[in-house]
């Protein structure tokens, strides 16, 4: 394992099994379907692959929704702001850009920055929280 890899997995790492897997996931997802030698087949059509990203992270994001509520998480709306601020930002790429109009690398840094930072300030202190109510770590 690199030492970027190291220090990623440790700057991402909440103990909370859906957090972090929706975490390693999501960099994974990027590093994908945005590396640098990807080249759609669509060139100007809507671009599939930032669709594909914006599909995860609802899902995703749906899914610590439901996990905030149940627990009765007081930050919830400040977490929900924080995923609709990065759907928007997403959403603003694909709605500018077709296929193979954009750079992959510095839309993968854009999800991985976004995604390393939310896990500071959002993905943590939930982390906290639910770790504070017992909630079983593979939750």
């Amino acid at each position: 394992m690199s030492t970027r890899t190291q220090t990623l997995a440790s700057a991402i790492r909440t103990g909370t099994g859906l957090l972090d897997s929706q975490t390693e996931a999501l960099h994974f997802l990027s590093s994908w379907l945005f590396h640098p030698g990807m080249i759609c087949a669509s060139q100007g059509a809507k671009c599939r692959r930032l669709r594909d990203a914006m599909h995860f992270c609802e899902r995703a994001f749906a899914a610590e929704d439901r996990l905030m509520l149940e627990a009765g998480y007081p930050d919830l709306a400040c977490h929900r702001s924080a995923h609709a601020d990065f759907l928007a930002s997403l959403a603003r790429f694909y709605d500018s850009f077709g296929c193979s109009e954009y750079d992959n690398r510095a839309v993968a840094e854009f999800i991985e920055t976004w995604a390393t930072q939310h896990v500071a300030t959002c993905d943590k202190p939930l982390a906290e929280f639910l770790k504070r109510l017992r909630v079983p770590p593979a939750v």
